[in-house]
């Protein structure tokens, strides 16, 4: 049985990230506007902080959990938002490098946070938070770099559409459920996108496609499984 502690730590958390990925849809649409990257890099980076410290602030008697995991986590927002305030001024090659090393941070801080047995509740929504924001970055700088059309822009967006429409069915207890096989689709992703980076050609544009495809299907099975374990609930 969840704790009413529970329940409120995970409601307060949902509704902050859904004005949160409001907000990104904006600016990512802002900056489409203008062709000026700093208005994404900026305004997510600012709603990112305001997300997590209005979780504290709702819940002053948790403290943020000092791990390795969140600082190689925070590494990984800083080291994306100076690659992407970069990218107008070095290669698509070097950029491609550094995101790479985004990425393998991705994997090294799940890794620690589960040798050392310190999952948090806010730990996790932080990464897969961050993860959006590195496809949402990495994404909209391949557009406007013209290095992909702009569909690649809803690749981008997709995490947070999905989260704004979810957000009225999932009950106040209910986090977001794991499925295994789309953590495989993420990586796949990834690898997609650095593609574009590393290995601009016809190669790397059907990798994305492909891509775009697969997280497609991932979000829509998702949201029927959500649907249907909510129908049950009722």
């Amino acid at each position: 049985m969840i704790s009413p502690k529970s329940v409120i730590s995970v409601q307060r958390l949902h509704k902050n990230l859904w004005w949160y990925s409001v907000a990104n849809i904006l600016l990512t649409m802002v900056t489409l506007y203008t062709k000026d990257m700093v208005w994404l890099i900026a305004g997510s980076v600012l709603g990112l902080l305001y997300w997590i410290s209005r979780y504290f602030i709702d819940h002053p008697n948790i403290s943020f959990p000092q791990s390795p995991a969140n600082a190689l986590t925070l590494l990984r927002i800083c080291l994306l938002v100076m690659t992407t305030m970069m990218s107008p001024g070095i290669t698509l090659f070097e950029a491609g490098v550094l995101y790479s090393i985004i990425c393998l941070g991705d994997i090294l801080d799940g890794y620690v946070a589960r040798k050392l047995n310190m999952t948090t509740l806010i730990g996790e929504y932080l990464d897969k938070e961050t993860d959006a924001l590195f496809v949402l970055m990495s994404t909209t700088v391949l557009y406007l770099t013209g290095h992909a059309g702009i569909w690649v822009i809803g690749l981008g967006l997709i995490r947070y559409i999905y989260f704004t429409g979810m957000y009225f069915f999932i009950t106040p207890d209910q986090k977001e459920i794991k499925v295994p096989w789309a953590k495989y689709i993420a990586i796949f992703l990834f690898v997609s996108i650095l593609s574009c980076f590393l290995l601009p050609g016809t190669f790397s544009k059907s990798l994305l496609i492909t891509a775009a495809g697969l997280i497609l299907y991932s979000f829509t099975r998702v949201a029927l499984i959500e649907l249907r374990i909510i129908k049950v609930a009722e």
